[in-house]
């Protein structure tokens, strides 16, 4: 698959550390939350449009922020349901930290093959 865009070493690394917690399963619903912004940017970078999971992180943001401006319970139970939800993505956040990792890693080796940017690919 073709590079659409080189990740900075910095997306790169935030990139490969969200993977790494969802695929060991060490993850809150305050990770995802506060990784967020970094991963989603990542994912419209790097990943191609037709990507089954391409719009999970948008749909999931916008599902927590229903869930947030609900002024029929309270703050606790907004706290609750966020967590569900994040559970229920648990699959969804599988398939996509497993095919960021591979997508990362195909990309660098085609800008090592051909000569890319190879400044960008330090670590």
């Amino acid at each position: 698959m073709m590079i659409k865009e080189l990740l900075t070493n910095k997306e790169q690394l935030k990139a490969i550390e969200f993977c790494d917690k969802i695929l060991s399963n060490d993850f809150t619903y305050e990770y995802i939350k506060n990784s967020y912004r970094i991963l989603y940017d990542v994912i419209h970078k790097i990943m191609p449009e037709d990507h089954v999971h391409y719009c999970v992180l948008e749909d999931y943001g916008i599902l927590i922020g229903d869930i947030q401006e609900m002024d029929s319970i309270s703050e606790e139970e907004k706290i609750e349901e966020i967590k569900d939800m994040t559970y229920q993505f648990k699959d969804e956040f599988t398939v996509l930290a497993r095919d960021i990792l591979v997508k990362i890693a195909e990309d660098e080796k085609e800008a090592i093959d051909n000569g890319y940017c190879l400044e960008l690919l330090k670590k």
